[in-house]
């Protein structure tokens, strides 16, 4: 455990890690941009299984001086909040393709899922450190 926590406290670029939250219900990649042994932001990558049309508990908001949808709120009891997607997050991807930049056409391609739901996300980072959007 020692040697772990040594080589994240000094990991710089990317970090990759894998979590299984529950076999029928999540699965996570966290890839988290470091430098100098300090946390710079999250990509994460988040896989839920829903019908059409059921909501999953995430409120989405748009920022005058940013592009792109972001997530507002999560509900406590909503599939979301047991991911680990956060407030402002930035939503990259929804199951392998570009999240529209208008709210109202992200919330009905979420919608409309049936099945596994993949997104994509990331917290606040300049995206020259982000690299390209891959699904």
């Amino acid at each position: 455990l020692e040697e772990t926590v040594s080589l994240l406290n000094n990991a710089e670029g990317r970090l990759n890690l894998t979590v299984i939250v529950d076999d029928n219900f999540c699965y996570e990649l966290d890839e988290t941009f470091m430098m100098n042994g300090k946390k710079l932001a999250n990509k994460v990558t988040v896989r839920l299984q829903k019908e059409k049309d059921e909501p999953i508990g995430m409120l989405l908001r748009k920022y005058e001086d940013r592009e792109g949808v972001f997530v507002r709120k999560l509900s406590e009891n909503g599939k979301a909040a047991k991911t680990t997607l956060q407030p402002h997050m930035k939503i990259l991807l929804i199951n392998g393709h570009r999240c529209p930049q208008n709210m109202e056409d992200c919330t009905q391609m979420i919608s409309e899922i049936e099945g596994e739901l993949k997104i994509v996300a990331v917290s606040n980072i300049p995206e020259e450190l982000m690299g390209p959007v891959d699904a």
